[in-house]
């Protein structure tokens, strides 16, 4: 079935090898999509995805049906399920950000903020790019907590403060710009609201939002 939609080449005698498509789903691969893949197919977002029919009549989201509760509740009591997905909003991030540096002037930026970050890549890559920057990462609890050896091995421990809370009621105050990669979309339009109002009360004078 793979091979029927190019994921892996099937060769006699009965070999199977790689294709390009399938290459992406190697931990190694540089556009790697495996902890999405993964993360896809695991209970948090399968379940919910098989009430789809229920999701488009109603126009109402399914996870709190599917799984007895929100997803980030979800993920918060399964520390493993919740690391492939970090993984793979860190896969996101890694694709996106050399763009996000080439075309976006952080020149001016002293203090840029990662809300909903994960583990930083994305910021990771700012700071990289402006040297002069210092960053603010920024997540629930349990995101933050292991995100510390991810901020060390990229060197720069020194140039990133790690904060945890919940966006919703505020955002940590002292950022010239605040980043929602891939943030906004996951909510309705009263917490979206909620959560640029957050953002509005925290941004230093004449900061940016960066969505």
């Amino acid at each position: 079935m793979l091979t029927s939609i190019r994921v892996f080449s099937e060769g006699p005698p009965d070999s199977f090898g790689l294709t390009p498509l399938g290459e992406t789903l190697r931990t190694a691969a540089p556009d790697s999509v495996r902890n999405f893949t993964v993360t896809e197919t695991a209970p948090g977002h399968w379940l919910p995805w098989g009430k789809l029919l229920k999701s488009v009549r109603s126009g109402q989201p399914m996870a709190r049906e599917a799984l007895g509760m929100e997803l980030f509740e979800w993920y918060a009591q399964d520390p493993e399920e919740a690391g492939f997905f970090n993984a793979a909003m860190g896969n996101f991030s890694a694709l996106a950000a050399s763009e996000l540096v080439r075309v976006y002037n952080f020149s001016t930026v002293q203090t840029v903020m990662d809300v909903g970050g994960a583990h930083g890549v994305l910021l990771a890559a700012v700071l990289h790019a402006n040297p002069n920057a210092r960053g603010i990462l920024f997540d629930l609890p349990h995101v933050i907590a292991p995100a510390g050896d991810a901020i060390a091995a990229e060197g720069r421990s020194k140039r990133v403060e790690l904060v945890s809370g919940d966006f919703f009621e505020e955002v940590p105050p002292g950022a010239d710009l605040h980043l929602l990669k891939q943030i906004v979309h996951d909510w309705d339009d009263e917490r979206v609201t909620r959560l640029l109002a957050a953002c509005h009360r925290a941004l230093n004078p004449a900061g940016t939002v960066l969505s």
